[in-house]
């Protein structure tokens, strides 16, 4: 196996988990040991935030920590779909095609997440 994947500049090491299919770009967090944060392709679809044309990004998104470790709040805790809205107004308007659009990169991001596999292998007692 290789001891990095397409697109990823974090070497692999069997303290810390595999990346799911869907992890694009993945960072070790330095801070909490074990831990990998996978990111996925980040989908961005046009709206508007009342005159101006903003974007809203999507992607699936992973803060991989030993469940020992983990203290946030819960939804992060597991595979979850990120939404970004890139724009300083806290509302926007979408068209049905925008909305539609929208949609459709929320459901695939879903769709990934749910496929995640157990990202942590096994200890075997030399491990440890």
């Amino acid at each position: 196996m290789n001891d990095r994947q397409p697109g990823h500049t974090v070497k692999r090491s069997p303290a810390l988990p595999t990346c799911p299919p869907w992890c694009t770009t993945c960072s070790v967090e330095e801070d909490v040991p074990g831990t990998r944060h996978h990111r996925g392709t980040t989908a961005l679809v046009d709206a508007h935030d009342g005159g101006d044309n903003v974007q809203l990004a999507v992607w699936p998104d992973y803060f991989d920590m030993p469940a020992s470790r983990r203290a946030g709040p819960s939804v992060l805790d597991e595979p979850h779909v990120r939404v970004e809205l890139r724009s300083l107004d806290p509302e926007i308007a979408l068209t049905p095609e925008q909305a539609r659009a929208l949609a459709r990169q929320l459901s695939a991001a879903a769709d990934a997440v749910d496929a995640t596999p157990d990202t942590r292998a096994a200890l075997t007692p030399g491990d440890r």
